[in-house]
Protein backbone atom coordinates (compact mmCIF):
# COMPACT_ATOMS: atom_id res chain seq x y z
CA UNK A 1 0.00 0.00 0.00
CA UNK A 2 1.55 3.31 -1.13
CA UNK A 3 0.74 6.32 1.04
CA UNK A 4 1.89 9.94 1.36
CA UNK A 5 5.05 10.54 3.35
CA UNK A 6 5.13 13.08 6.15
CA UNK A 7 7.14 16.28 5.83
CA UNK A 8 9.66 14.78 8.23
CA UNK A 9 10.05 11.65 6.11
CA UNK A 10 10.59 13.77 3.00
CA UNK A 11 13.57 15.41 4.70
CA UNK A 12 14.94 12.08 5.96
CA UNK A 13 14.70 10.57 2.47
CA UNK A 14 16.36 13.59 0.84
CA UNK A 15 19.27 13.63 3.31
CA UNK A 16 19.86 9.92 2.87
CA UNK A 17 19.61 10.18 -0.93
CA UNK A 18 21.96 13.18 -1.11
CA UNK A 19 24.62 11.96 1.33
CA UNK A 20 24.68 8.24 0.50
CA UNK A 21 28.07 7.30 -0.99
CA UNK A 22 28.86 11.02 -1.37
CA UNK A 23 29.55 12.13 2.18
CA UNK A 24 29.14 8.72 3.83
CA UNK A 25 29.93 5.36 2.29
CA UNK A 26 26.83 3.20 2.45
CA UNK A 27 24.71 6.07 3.76
CA UNK A 28 24.64 8.30 6.86
CA UNK A 29 24.03 6.65 10.23
CA UNK A 30 23.65 9.70 12.47
CA UNK A 31 19.85 9.45 12.25
CA UNK A 32 19.87 6.00 13.86
CA UNK A 33 18.06 5.93 17.20
CA UNK A 34 18.91 3.07 19.58
CA UNK A 35 16.74 1.48 22.24
CA UNK A 36 18.66 -0.70 24.69
CA UNK A 37 16.82 -3.04 27.07
CA UNK A 38 17.88 -5.50 29.75
CA UNK A 39 15.34 -8.15 30.76
CA UNK A 40 16.19 -9.66 34.12
CA UNK A 41 15.59 -13.25 33.12
CA UNK A 42 16.71 -15.57 30.37
CA UNK A 43 14.32 -15.31 27.42
CA UNK A 44 14.31 -17.94 24.70
CA UNK A 45 15.06 -17.12 21.08
CA UNK A 46 11.51 -18.17 20.20
CA UNK A 47 10.03 -15.76 22.76
CA UNK A 48 12.15 -12.88 21.45
CA UNK A 49 11.20 -13.63 17.85
CA UNK A 50 7.51 -13.89 18.72
CA UNK A 51 7.50 -10.59 20.65
CA UNK A 52 9.45 -8.86 17.87
CA UNK A 53 6.97 -10.15 15.28
CA UNK A 54 4.04 -8.95 17.39
CA UNK A 55 5.69 -5.54 17.70
CA UNK A 56 6.14 -5.22 13.94
CA UNK A 57 2.59 -6.35 13.27
CA UNK A 58 1.16 -3.88 15.80
CA UNK A 59 2.88 -0.80 14.35
CA UNK A 60 2.63 -0.35 10.57
CA UNK A 61 5.52 2.11 10.53
CA UNK A 62 7.93 -0.71 11.48
CA UNK A 63 6.88 -2.48 8.26
CA UNK A 64 7.31 0.62 6.10
CA UNK A 65 9.79 1.36 3.34
CA UNK A 66 10.18 4.82 1.80
CA UNK A 67 10.29 4.57 -1.97
CA UNK A 68 10.55 6.88 -4.95
CA UNK A 69 8.52 6.64 -8.13
CA UNK A 70 9.36 9.37 -10.61
CA UNK A 71 9.27 12.65 -8.71
CA UNK A 72 7.09 11.29 -5.91
CA UNK A 73 8.11 9.74 -2.58
CA UNK A 74 5.77 7.31 -0.82
CA UNK A 75 5.46 5.20 2.28
CA UNK A 76 5.11 1.57 1.29
CA UNK A 77 3.62 -0.59 4.04
CA UNK A 78 4.73 -4.19 3.56
CA UNK A 79 3.75 -7.59 4.94
CA UNK A 80 7.08 -9.28 5.72
CA UNK A 81 7.11 -13.05 6.00
CA UNK A 82 8.85 -15.02 8.75
CA UNK A 83 12.12 -15.19 6.83
CA UNK A 84 12.24 -11.40 6.34
CA UNK A 85 11.51 -10.77 10.01
CA UNK A 86 14.24 -13.18 11.07
CA UNK A 87 16.71 -11.25 8.92
CA UNK A 88 15.97 -8.17 11.04
CA UNK A 89 16.67 -10.02 14.29
CA UNK A 90 20.24 -11.10 15.01
CA UNK A 91 21.82 -12.90 17.95
CA UNK A 92 25.04 -11.23 19.07
CA UNK A 93 27.74 -11.99 21.60
CA UNK A 94 29.17 -9.28 23.87
CA UNK A 95 26.26 -7.01 22.98
CA UNK A 96 27.07 -4.41 25.61
CA UNK A 97 30.64 -4.06 24.33
CA UNK A 98 29.65 -4.10 20.66
CA UNK A 99 26.51 -1.97 20.72
CA UNK A 100 28.34 1.22 19.71
CA UNK A 101 29.25 -0.37 16.37
CA UNK A 102 25.93 -2.15 15.97
CA UNK A 103 24.13 1.18 16.27
CA UNK A 104 25.90 2.33 13.10
CA UNK A 105 24.03 -0.05 10.80
CA UNK A 106 23.15 1.55 7.46
CA UNK A 107 19.56 1.39 6.21
CA UNK A 108 18.46 1.18 2.58
CA UNK A 109 15.20 3.16 2.51
CA UNK A 110 13.76 1.61 -0.64
CA UNK A 111 14.79 -2.01 -0.21
CA UNK A 112 14.54 -2.81 3.49
CA UNK A 113 12.65 -1.99 6.64
CA UNK A 114 14.14 0.74 8.81
CA UNK A 115 14.58 -1.32 11.96
CA UNK A 116 17.06 -3.93 13.13
CA UNK A 117 17.36 -5.79 16.43
CA UNK A 118 20.15 -7.62 18.21
CA UNK A 119 19.92 -9.81 21.29
CA UNK A 120 22.17 -11.67 23.69
CA UNK A 121 20.93 -14.43 25.99
CA UNK A 122 22.85 -14.85 29.24
CA UNK A 123 22.31 -16.99 32.34
CA UNK A 124 20.04 -14.69 34.32
CA UNK A 125 19.13 -11.93 31.90
CA UNK A 126 18.71 -11.01 28.25
CA UNK A 127 19.95 -7.92 26.44
CA UNK A 128 18.09 -6.44 23.48
CA UNK A 129 19.28 -3.63 21.22
CA UNK A 130 16.86 -2.12 18.71
CA UNK A 131 18.14 0.31 16.09
CA UNK A 132 15.54 2.45 14.31
CA UNK A 133 15.95 5.13 11.68
CA UNK A 134 14.59 8.52 12.68
CA UNK A 135 12.34 8.38 9.60
CA UNK A 136 10.08 5.95 11.49
CA UNK A 137 10.43 6.86 15.18
CA UNK A 138 10.99 9.78 17.52
CA UNK A 139 12.15 9.75 21.15
CA UNK A 140 8.61 9.39 22.47
CA UNK A 141 8.11 6.33 20.26
CA UNK A 142 10.84 4.54 22.19
CA UNK A 143 8.74 4.59 25.35
CA UNK A 144 5.81 3.06 23.45
CA UNK A 145 7.97 0.40 21.79
CA UNK A 146 9.68 -0.52 25.04
CA UNK A 147 6.38 -0.92 26.88
CA UNK A 148 4.80 -2.93 24.05
CA UNK A 149 7.78 -5.25 23.59
CA UNK A 150 8.05 -6.02 27.31
CA UNK A 151 4.30 -6.65 27.41
CA UNK A 152 4.60 -9.14 24.55
CA UNK A 153 7.47 -10.89 26.38
CA UNK A 154 5.53 -11.11 29.65
CA UNK A 155 2.07 -11.79 28.19
CA UNK A 156 2.38 -13.14 24.64
CA UNK A 157 -1.35 -13.78 24.26
CA UNK A 158 -2.34 -10.31 25.43
CA UNK A 159 -4.09 -7.94 23.05
CA UNK A 160 -2.91 -4.35 23.49
CA UNK A 161 -5.93 -2.81 21.84
CA UNK A 162 -6.28 -0.11 19.20
CA UNK A 163 -3.51 2.27 18.22
CA UNK A 164 -3.67 4.90 15.49
CA UNK A 165 -1.05 4.32 12.80
CA UNK A 166 1.55 6.81 11.57
CA UNK A 167 0.08 6.71 8.06
CA UNK A 168 -3.03 8.35 9.51
CA UNK A 169 -0.89 11.14 10.96
CA UNK A 170 0.87 11.61 7.60
CA UNK A 171 -2.46 11.86 5.79
CA UNK A 172 -3.76 14.33 8.39
CA UNK A 173 -0.73 16.58 7.77
CA UNK A 174 -1.86 16.98 4.16
CA UNK A 175 -5.37 18.12 5.18
CA UNK A 176 -4.55 20.90 7.66
CA UNK A 177 -6.54 24.09 7.01
CA UNK A 178 -4.40 26.30 4.69
CA UNK A 179 -5.57 29.39 6.57
CA UNK A 180 -4.23 28.01 9.86
CA UNK A 181 -0.96 27.15 8.14
CA UNK A 182 -0.69 30.65 6.70
CA UNK A 183 -1.18 32.21 10.14
CA UNK A 184 1.63 30.08 11.57
CA UNK A 185 3.95 30.78 8.64
CA UNK A 186 3.36 34.51 9.01
CA UNK A 187 4.06 34.34 12.75
CA UNK A 188 7.36 32.52 12.27
CA UNK A 189 8.37 34.62 9.27
CA UNK A 190 8.02 37.75 11.39
CA UNK A 191 9.66 36.10 14.41
CA UNK A 192 12.65 34.84 12.44
CA UNK A 193 13.07 37.83 10.14
CA UNK A 194 16.69 38.98 10.33
CA UNK A 195 17.51 36.59 13.16
CA UNK A 196 21.15 36.42 14.10
CA UNK A 197 22.57 32.98 13.41
CA UNK A 198 24.21 31.57 16.52
CA UNK A 199 27.81 31.25 15.39
CA UNK A 200 29.38 29.12 18.07
CA UNK A 201 33.19 29.41 17.83
CA UNK A 202 34.79 26.17 16.67
CA UNK A 203 38.28 24.76 17.06
CA UNK A 204 38.62 24.03 13.34
CA UNK A 205 37.39 25.62 10.14
CA UNK A 206 33.89 24.65 9.06
CA UNK A 207 33.79 22.30 6.08
CA UNK A 208 31.75 23.66 3.11
CA UNK A 209 29.44 20.61 3.06
CA UNK A 210 28.09 19.59 6.45
CA UNK A 211 29.77 16.46 7.79
CA UNK A 212 29.42 14.97 11.22
CA UNK A 213 31.26 12.79 13.71
CA UNK A 214 29.53 12.41 17.07
CA UNK A 215 31.21 12.50 20.46
CA UNK A 216 29.70 12.82 23.92
CA UNK A 217 30.54 14.49 27.22
CA UNK A 218 28.43 14.78 30.36
CA UNK A 219 28.08 15.86 33.97
CA UNK A 220 25.48 15.37 36.71
CA UNK A 221 23.92 17.98 38.98
CA UNK A 222 22.12 17.53 42.30
CA UNK A 223 18.38 17.28 41.84
CA UNK A 224 17.63 18.64 45.32
CA UNK A 225 19.72 21.77 44.73
CA UNK A 226 18.14 22.54 41.39
CA UNK A 227 14.60 21.93 42.59
CA UNK A 228 15.10 24.34 45.49
CA UNK A 229 15.93 27.04 42.95
CA UNK A 230 12.90 25.99 40.90
CA UNK A 231 10.61 26.37 43.92
CA UNK A 232 12.00 29.77 44.91
CA UNK A 233 11.58 31.12 41.38
CA UNK A 234 8.22 29.53 40.64
CA UNK A 235 9.43 27.90 37.44
CA UNK A 236 10.28 24.40 36.16
CA UNK A 237 13.45 22.32 35.92
CA UNK A 238 13.13 22.37 32.15
CA UNK A 239 13.10 26.17 32.01
CA UNK A 240 16.00 26.51 34.47
CA UNK A 241 18.25 24.10 32.57
CA UNK A 242 17.31 25.67 29.23
CA UNK A 243 18.07 29.14 30.61
CA UNK A 244 21.46 27.98 31.95
CA UNK A 245 22.25 26.44 28.54
CA UNK A 246 21.37 29.68 26.77
CA UNK A 247 23.44 31.73 29.21
CA UNK A 248 26.45 29.48 28.63
CA UNK A 249 25.93 29.81 24.86
CA UNK A 250 25.81 33.60 25.21
CA UNK A 251 29.09 33.53 27.10
CA UNK A 252 30.65 31.05 24.64
CA UNK A 253 29.59 32.94 21.51
CA UNK A 254 29.70 36.54 22.74
CA UNK A 255 26.17 37.04 21.35
CA UNK A 256 22.97 38.11 23.10
CA UNK A 257 20.44 36.82 20.54
CA UNK A 258 20.47 33.08 21.18
CA UNK A 259 18.66 30.97 18.57
CA UNK A 260 18.48 27.23 19.18
CA UNK A 261 16.00 24.44 18.52
CA UNK A 262 14.10 21.90 20.54
CA UNK A 263 11.63 19.07 19.97
CA UNK A 264 8.02 19.40 21.08
CA UNK A 265 5.62 16.49 21.21
CA UNK A 266 2.73 16.90 18.75
CA UNK A 267 0.75 13.91 19.98
CA UNK A 268 -2.92 14.19 20.86
CA UNK A 269 -5.14 11.74 22.73
CA UNK A 270 -5.66 9.88 19.44
CA UNK A 271 -1.94 9.54 18.68
CA UNK A 272 -0.73 8.98 22.25
CA UNK A 273 0.25 5.37 21.46
CA UNK A 274 1.29 5.99 17.84
CA UNK A 275 4.83 5.06 16.86
CA UNK A 276 6.37 7.47 14.37
CA UNK A 277 8.19 10.78 14.04
CA UNK A 278 5.48 13.05 15.45
CA UNK A 279 7.68 15.31 17.58
CA UNK A 280 8.29 18.62 15.83
CA UNK A 281 11.39 20.80 15.73
CA UNK A 282 10.66 24.29 17.05
CA UNK A 283 12.86 27.40 17.12
CA UNK A 284 13.60 29.00 20.51
CA UNK A 285 14.85 32.57 20.05
CA UNK A 286 15.69 34.64 23.14
CA UNK A 287 17.65 37.84 23.75
CA UNK A 288 19.67 37.74 26.97
CA UNK A 289 20.97 41.11 28.09
CA UNK A 290 24.48 41.46 29.45
CA UNK A 291 24.75 40.61 33.17
CA UNK A 292 21.47 38.68 33.10
CA UNK A 293 20.92 36.55 36.21
CA UNK A 294 19.67 33.00 35.97
CA UNK A 295 16.41 34.10 37.61
CA UNK A 296 15.90 36.79 34.97
CA UNK A 297 16.96 34.45 32.18
CA UNK A 298 14.28 32.01 33.34
CA UNK A 299 11.63 34.71 32.87
CA UNK A 300 12.83 35.42 29.33
CA UNK A 301 13.17 31.77 28.38
CA UNK A 302 9.80 30.87 29.89
CA UNK A 303 8.12 33.44 27.64
CA UNK A 304 10.09 32.12 24.67
CA UNK A 305 8.94 28.57 25.40
CA UNK A 306 5.31 29.60 25.84
CA UNK A 307 5.07 31.48 22.54
CA UNK A 308 6.94 28.76 20.64
CA UNK A 309 4.65 26.11 22.12
CA UNK A 310 1.56 28.07 21.10
CA UNK A 311 2.82 28.19 17.50
CA UNK A 312 4.35 24.72 17.19
CA UNK A 313 1.71 23.13 14.96
CA UNK A 314 3.39 23.77 11.61
CA UNK A 315 5.80 20.96 10.62
CA UNK A 316 9.35 22.29 10.81
CA UNK A 317 10.24 20.97 7.37
CA UNK A 318 7.26 22.74 5.82
CA UNK A 319 8.18 25.94 7.68
CA UNK A 320 11.72 25.87 6.26
CA UNK A 321 10.32 25.55 2.74
CA UNK A 322 7.85 28.38 3.31
CA UNK A 323 10.25 30.95 4.79
CA UNK A 324 13.16 29.79 2.60
CA UNK A 325 16.11 30.92 4.77
CA UNK A 326 19.49 31.59 3.20
CA UNK A 327 21.04 28.24 2.35
CA UNK A 328 24.38 27.21 3.82
CA UNK A 329 25.44 23.65 2.99
CA UNK A 330 27.78 23.63 5.97
CA UNK A 331 24.94 24.06 8.46
CA UNK A 332 21.50 22.78 9.38
CA UNK A 333 18.48 24.97 8.65
CA UNK A 334 17.80 27.84 11.11
CA UNK A 335 19.90 26.51 14.01
CA UNK A 336 22.92 24.31 14.78
CA UNK A 337 22.27 23.91 18.51
CA UNK A 338 19.59 21.70 20.06
CA UNK A 339 18.13 21.37 23.58
CA UNK A 340 16.20 18.31 24.80
CA UNK A 341 14.68 17.41 28.15
CA UNK A 342 13.59 13.97 29.35
CA UNK A 343 12.19 12.67 32.59
CA UNK A 344 13.57 9.28 33.52
CA UNK A 345 11.30 6.29 33.18
CA UNK A 346 10.97 3.72 35.94
CA UNK A 347 11.93 0.93 33.53
CA UNK A 348 14.86 2.61 31.80
CA UNK A 349 16.21 3.80 35.15
CA UNK A 350 17.08 0.18 35.90
CA UNK A 351 18.95 -0.43 32.66
CA UNK A 352 22.73 -0.58 32.45
CA UNK A 353 22.58 2.30 29.99
CA UNK A 354 19.40 4.32 29.45
CA UNK A 355 18.27 4.37 25.82
CA UNK A 356 18.80 8.10 25.51
CA UNK A 357 22.23 8.29 27.12
CA UNK A 358 24.13 8.65 23.86
CA UNK A 359 21.57 11.16 22.57
CA UNK A 360 21.87 9.82 19.04
CA UNK A 361 19.66 9.87 16.00
CA UNK A 362 18.42 13.44 15.92
CA UNK A 363 20.69 15.00 13.30
CA UNK A 364 24.14 16.49 12.99
CA UNK A 365 23.93 19.50 15.25
CA UNK A 366 27.07 21.26 16.43
CA UNK A 367 25.83 20.98 20.02
CA UNK A 368 22.94 18.80 21.18
CA UNK A 369 22.24 18.94 24.92
CA UNK A 370 19.99 16.36 26.54
CA UNK A 371 19.01 17.10 30.14
CA UNK A 372 17.74 13.90 31.69
CA UNK A 373 15.89 14.13 34.98
CA UNK A 374 16.72 11.07 37.05
CA UNK A 375 15.95 9.95 40.58
CA UNK A 376 18.59 12.01 42.42
CA UNK A 377 20.33 13.98 39.67
CA UNK A 378 19.93 15.87 36.45
CA UNK A 379 22.27 14.41 33.84
CA UNK A 380 23.54 16.89 31.25
CA UNK A 381 24.61 14.88 28.19
CA UNK A 382 26.13 16.87 25.35
CA UNK A 383 26.51 15.24 21.94
CA UNK A 384 28.74 17.38 19.74
CA UNK A 385 30.42 17.38 16.35
CA UNK A 386 33.88 16.02 17.04
CA UNK A 387 35.17 17.50 13.77
CA UNK A 388 34.70 21.04 15.08
CA UNK A 389 35.28 20.87 18.83
CA UNK A 390 38.14 19.55 20.93
CA UNK A 391 37.15 17.61 24.05
CA UNK A 392 38.72 20.26 26.28
CA UNK A 393 36.58 22.97 24.65
CA UNK A 394 33.44 20.98 25.38
CA UNK A 395 34.59 20.35 28.95
CA UNK A 396 35.00 24.10 29.45
CA UNK A 397 31.55 24.74 27.98
CA UNK A 398 29.88 22.18 30.24
CA UNK A 399 31.74 23.61 33.23
CA UNK A 400 30.22 26.98 32.34
CA UNK A 401 26.71 25.52 32.53
CA UNK A 402 27.56 23.82 35.81
CA UNK A 403 29.04 27.02 37.27
CA UNK A 404 25.91 28.99 36.34
CA UNK A 405 23.76 26.45 38.15
CA UNK A 406 26.08 26.19 41.16
CA UNK A 407 26.26 29.95 41.59
CA UNK A 408 22.49 30.27 41.40
CA UNK A 409 21.71 27.38 43.73
CA UNK A 410 24.45 27.78 46.34
CA UNK A 411 24.35 31.53 47.05
CA UNK A 412 21.30 33.32 48.36
CA UNK A 413 22.54 36.65 47.03
CA UNK A 414 22.32 35.26 43.49
CA UNK A 415 18.71 34.31 44.11
CA UNK A 416 18.11 37.99 44.88
CA UNK A 417 19.50 39.02 41.52
CA UNK A 418 23.30 39.19 41.39
CA UNK A 419 24.55 38.25 37.92
CA UNK A 420 26.21 34.92 37.25
CA UNK A 421 28.11 35.99 34.14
Amino acid sequence: MKLPVSYHQQRMWFIDHFERDYLYEGGPVYHNIPLSLTIEKEVSTEEIYRAFTQLINRHDILRTKIIREGDQIFQLITSPDDAEIKELLNESSDLKENQEELRKVSFDFENELLVKAFFERLDNYTRILFVFHHAIVDRYSLNILEEDFLSFIAHPEQSLGFTMQYKDFSEWEQTVDPYETELLVNYWRKKLDNIQVLYVPTDSERIPVHVYEAATSAFSFSKDSLQSFVAINGTTSQIVTLAAYKMALAKFSGLSDIVIGTLMNMRSDLTESTVGAIENLVVLQSVLEENTTLSDACLVVSKTWETAYNNKEIPFDKLVVEINPKKDMSRTALFDVLYLYDKYDAVTEEQDEPFSYKNQGLGKYDLNLLVQERETTFDFILTYNNLYFKPETITTFLESIEDILKTATEHEDTLRGIAVF
